[in-house]
């Protein structure tokens, strides 16, 4: 996302201006990384961000609360595993429909993300 801020007039506050800018836009928008946690947490399928950090993504416990701290999207790497989480979760017996739903979702979501953004046409 690109965002063009024009000041004009007296700039002299402008640099608390842009700061504010900046707050608003990092609460009011989410990262699919946060998406992503926020719906798979909605459908039961994950209790917290840790666990999603860990059984999902394949990262330390903490990697998804410094991701968001600092604004920061999925890593090729962690779109690929969650991806195949995603995968594996799908394939199991037993899931609810609104869990298959959550679950197919937050798959096409990170498939058109990894190709709009990394060229990666599917992951195996």
């Amino acid at each position: 996302m690109h965002i063009l801020v024009v000041f004009k007039g007296n700039t002299s506050n402008t640099g608390k201006g842009l700061q504010t800018l900046i707050k608003y836009i990092r609460e009011n928008t989410m990262t699919l990384l946060e998406q992503t946690y926020r719906e798979l947490r909605a459908a039961g399928l994950t209790q917290c961000a840790e666990e999603f950090s860990r059984d999902y993504l394949g990262k330390n416990k903490n990697w998804y609360a410094f991701q968001t701290h600092t604004g920061r999207d999925f890593s090729v790497a962690a779109a690929v595993q969650c991806l195949r989480s995603l995968r594996s979760r799908l394939a199991a017996p037993g899931i609810e429909q609104a869990e298959r739903r959550a679950l197919e979702a937050a798959e096409q979501a990170l498939l058109m993300h990894l190709n709009d953004t990394h060229l990666v046409a599917d992951v195996l």
